[in-house]
């Protein structure tokens, strides 16, 4: 990052922003809109907006011509997939295939006399363009953008050598944002298997005969092991005046007029709306359609881990109810828990999910922090 950060003061020392010619978008790219039926391509490809990720310039996720009906548009490998409806998404990715795409998108394709075509992905994404196509979207329940306009607006854009330079630099970070996310993912993936292992493979952990313990092992039941956390009640506006703790709830919004507050370490489990379970360590409040437990004869951390691995079952077969679906904490407590008798064995099992939490903890506050140096690059530079 030394690096990167020593090139970009280089690049910056001896620019003068105020001679920086002022561009069209008509000129910077070409609005490509040949529209075609799924039904009449060869291609094998199709990208929705839905296939898009925000804030990214890759394509990870594709679909069929045979998924989708009525007209789209012809895209070619190199050019850019913009969402023009709700562009406040910040969707736009370069193609790397020659196929169709869904015609709420644009089609852009760079003019290299007037910008590089490696920036031109990165300036896509830029604060200073994302902007003006949300100030010129059109409509209010699905805004979206006219090509006209859009070929109207005007922008700064510097030196085709500092066009090169910052190319260069920004992908180079690129790199190490595809890189860590491929790391991601990899730990992510060992995370499920080594939890999954761990755990035994249970089959369904309310019939204790489908389990099959190895030596080693006793299988306790939930609820012999776990203990539901004193706690103090107060009102919600009590808690959000303390910025200092956190809040856990089942859904995004507070639905009653009063939290509680836990000390110590807590798993929060959500008992209505949707499944999900949390791990915190120290004073925390929480709303009261949410379940705070610990662990008692068994780790907390430990219980915390089973419960992950669990979380399918509890969603599929613990919830009940019409309507808004609720946990039932008597099934809860049913669940068998298989757990090493040796504590030592406990411990280095924790220790062991903990460092691969920890390493998925790293890889994406490192991504986070390249994506923010790109974007930090983008507004010095545009």
């Amino acid at each position: 990052m030394e690096k990167i950060e020593s090139k970009v003061e280089q690049i910056l020392k001896n620019t003068n922003r105020s001679a920086w010619p002022v561009f069209k978008f008509g000129d910077v790219a070409f609005n490509i809109s040949e529209r075609i039926k799924p039904s009449d391509t060869n291609a094998d490809i199709y990208v929705g907006l839905e296939h898009l990720d925000s804030d990214s310039i890759h394509i990870r996720r594709k679909g069929k011509p045979s998924d989708v009906k009525g007209t789209k548009l012809r895209v070619y490998k190199g050019d850019i997939i913009f969402g023009k409806r709700r562009a406040y998404q910040r969707k736009a990715a370069i193609a790397d295939f020659n196929g169709i795409c869904s015609a709420h998108a644009m089609v852009l394709r760079v003019n290299p006399e007037v910008i590089d075509p490696m920036l031109f992905p990165f300036f896509i994404h830029s604060d200073v363009f994302m902007n003006k196509a949300v100030d010129i979207s059109e409509g209010s329940l699905s805004p979206t953008i006219k090509w006209k306009i859009l070929a109207e607006q005007k922008f700064h854009l510097p030196s085709r050598l500092i066009q090169k330079k910052l190319a260069e630099i920004l992908w180079a970070v690129d790199e190490l944002i595809e890189k860590s996310i491929y790391c991601l993912n990899c730990a992510e993936i060992f995370k499920k298997v080594a939890i999954r292992n761990i755990f035994l493979n249970n089959i369904n952990p309310l019939k204790k005969e489908t389990i099959d313990l190895p030596k080693g092992y006793i299988i306790y039941r939930l609820g012999d092991v776990i203990k539901e956390n004193e706690k103090s009640r107060i009102k919600v506006n009590e808690v959000d005046s303390m910025g200092n703790y956190p809040f856990f709830t089942s859904g995004e919004k507070i639905l009653r007029s009063s939290g509680c507050i836990v000390k110590g370490e807590n798993i929060f489990l959500a008992t209505g709306g949707m499944a999900s379970v949390k791990y915190y360590k120290g004073d925390a409040s929480y709303s009261t359609d949410t379940f705070s437990i610990s662990g008692d004869k068994v780790s907390t951390r430990y219980l915390y881990y089973y419960l992950i691995d669990q979380i399918d079952f509890i969603a599929n077969y613990l919830f009940m109810g019409t309507g808004l679906k609720h946990l039932q904490k008597r099934q809860l407590r049913n669940l068998y828990v298989p757990v090493p008798k040796d504590l030592h064995r406990e411990n280095n099992i924790v220790e062991k999910l903990e460092a691969i939490k920890n390493t998925i903890i790293y890889l994406n506050d490192y991504i986070e922090s390249c994506r923010l140096l790109i974007k930090c690059l983008l507004n010095k530079f545009l």
